[in-house]
């Protein structure tokens, strides 16, 4: 049976049986977060932390959802808790350093990317993450490998491809840094196309039921 069907099914019977539980307050919010309703969300997660302050992922919820709604300083202290709890939450070290990095603050953001490396070594964003602080800190050359590894990782995303033409092109390594550049706008470009054919195509299909 489909998870979502299931957890359809035994949401009621949870909410009958144990109405004030972490996880039934964590599954409303996490219901709330996928239909937009994100200050019911942040209620239902609230909840859910106060039935059990120490039980994983619940603070990361709520961080999460701070940080996708752009209240960044509202994130921090959630992620940080979660990180207490669960000393090895890579995530969290993750979107800490994405927050201190795009707040000045890099030296604290390229720390909390290297503990998200340390934990998950697979982990595509911290390395893009860290190559970006390195740059902003004027390390542009020990970004490229980190460019290069965020791209190996993550080889559906442009942005790791983009930070690493636009970086060659500024240590002088420009027709390598052109050729990728060139590439992130041809992709980009048949991207669009693609967009555009499946709306046309979307847009059609009214007039074809009448044709």
């Amino acid at each position: 049976m489909h998870e979502k069907c299931v957890r359809t099914q035994l949401l009621p019977k949870l909410l009958r049986k144990h109405p004030d539980s972490a996880f039934v307050h964590k599954l409303l919010g996490l219901a709330h977060d996928a239909v937009e309703q994100r200050s019911d969300a942040e209620e239902e997660f609230k909840k859910a932390i106060a039935a059990s302050p120490d039980l994983p992922d619940l603070h990361f919820a709520l961080g999460y959802l701070y940080w996708r709604s752009g209240r960044p300083d509202e994130a921090i202290a959630p992620f940080k808790e979660e990180i207490r709890i669960s000393p090895d939450a890579a995530a969290a070290h993750f979107y800490l350093g994405d927050i201190a990095r795009k707040q000045q603050r890099t030296q604290e953001g390229v720390a909390h990317f290297q503990a998200a490396l340390e934990r998950n070594p697979s982990y595509g964003e911290a390395y893009l993450g860290l190559g970006q602080a390195y740059v902003k800190l004027g390390r542009a050359q020990e970004s490229v490998e980190l460019f290069r590894k965020a791209a190996e990782l993550m080889p559906e995303k442009v942005e790791p491809q983009y930070w690493l033409g636009r970086t060659l092109i500024k240590l002088g390594k420009t027709d390598e840094g052109q050729e990728i550049l060139s590439k992130v706008r041809h992709d980009r470009s048949l991207k669009q196309e693609s967009e555009q054919k499946a709306l046309g195509g979307e847009s059609q299909l009214p007039a074809d039921k009448h044709q």
